[in-house]
């Protein structure tokens, strides 16, 4: 993560907000979380999950709404200047820019030691099929509950 600090502060350099925004790496980092708890939690405008009528505490009391305002404008996780724009060349990657942050989530998922028993998918779904103990279940056709 270290590395989107680094570009986000060189890009930074260039910016008229160099003396006016400062950001370290554990911001970053609530900053990522924060993106992922916005994925799960639907508002419509990002405005929203700081808004008193709307507020949603585990966004809101870990970061101003500025501040991920300006974070949102300034963080960088490539070099910009690096990227290939011309869609038809082999090597242009549309992830370009959270490319590293992708490599490393990657990496980190990787890196997880996989449990002795796993299973794929317990869900529970509906089905007409026959039950072993030779009884069935018929849907709603409404709410496709069993009845």
């Amino acid at each position: 993560m270290t590395g989107a600090h680094c570009t986000t502060d060189k890009y930074l350099r260039h910016s008229v907000w160099m003396r006016h925004f400062r950001t370290d790496l554990a911001e970053i980092e609530q900053y990522l979380g924060i993106l992922v708890k916005m994925g799960l939690v639907h508002m419509p405008r990002y405005t929203c999950y700081w808004s008193s009528e709307l507020r949603f505490p585990a966004v809101a009391d870990v970061m101003s709404r500025n501040m991920f305002s300006n974070l949102t404008r300034y963080i960088h996780f490539n070099d910009s200047n690096k990227m290939i724009t011309n869609r038809d060349d082999p090597q242009y990657d549309p992830y370009f820019k959270v490319r590293p942050l992708l490599g490393m989530l990657r990496e980190s998922c990787l890196n997880i030691e996989p449990e002795e028993k796993m299973s794929i998918d317990e869900q529970m779904t509906l089905s007409r099929e026959e039950i072993h103990s030779g009884s069935t279940f018929q849907t709603s056709q409404k709410s496709g509950a069993l009845k």
